[in-house]
């Protein structure tokens, strides 16, 4: 009996042993994958931080407009073109460009003068695919419109992804244009969103 009774008891204490284990186990992946996860969000915070940081202000004194780009980006500033300014990203088989161009205000409406470039777009362009156009409300007096587009450039192995922002005054019409393959577009896609929301008529 007292034999029976010891075999049970050590049965018994293998168990909870067992179970004290996998407990033990479990409560160590659980916090070894907190801390993981903990590490990845910062890892990934502090890339898109580094990415769109370190910005620097260009003013346009001729067309009257200020605009901050990265510091790390290439700026080719030429007043006498419709390219007033480009600023490029080279990279090791493409540049992504963010470029502003600058039109005199015509009596026909924005809305139609963009229709009629997506028009010649699809004519120019090989393999034209519009994927949004629409009109950006908001609270200025300016007006706002958005058309994102991919095309395949000719002899080229890559797709070319466009995100246009037409700006809309009394007297100018402004387009700042974000071109990249289509690999690098959502990298350096936040830079634009920044470039564009710190464009800023200063007449």
């Amino acid at each position: 009996m007292i034999q029976s009774n010891s075999k049970l008891l050590l049965i018994r204490l293998i168990s909870n042993a067992s179970n004290y284990q996998s407990i033990t186990k479990h409560i160590t992946i659980f916090f070894f994958t907190i801390i993981l996860i903990t590490v990845l969000k910062s890892n990934v915070c502090f890339s898109l931080k580094s990415e769109i940081s370190d910005f620097i202000t260009f003013k346009d004194p001729l067309s009257h407009f200020s605009i901050q780009y990265p510091q790390n980006w290439t700026l080719i500033y030429n007043n006498s073109s419709k390219d007033i300014v480009t600023f490029k990203q080279l990279g090791n088989n493409f540049s992504s460009e963010i470029y502003i161009t600058q039109t005199e205000s015509k009596k026909i409406p924005l809305k139609n003068l963009i229709e009629n470039q997506i028009a010649s777009n699809f004519k120019m362009l090989n393999d034209f695919k519009l994927i949004q156009f629409n009109q950006i409300h908001n609270e200025s007096k300016l007006q706002f419109f958005k058309m994102i587009y991919t095309y395949n450039p000719f002899y080229e192995p890559y797709t070319n992804k466009i995100e246009e922002i037409w700006i809309g005054s009394k007297l100018h019409t402004f387009t700042i244009t974000f071109k990249a393959n289509t690999q690098n577009y959502d990298k350096n896609h936040p830079t634009f969103e920044h470039i564009v929301n710190s464009f800023t008529l200063t007449d």
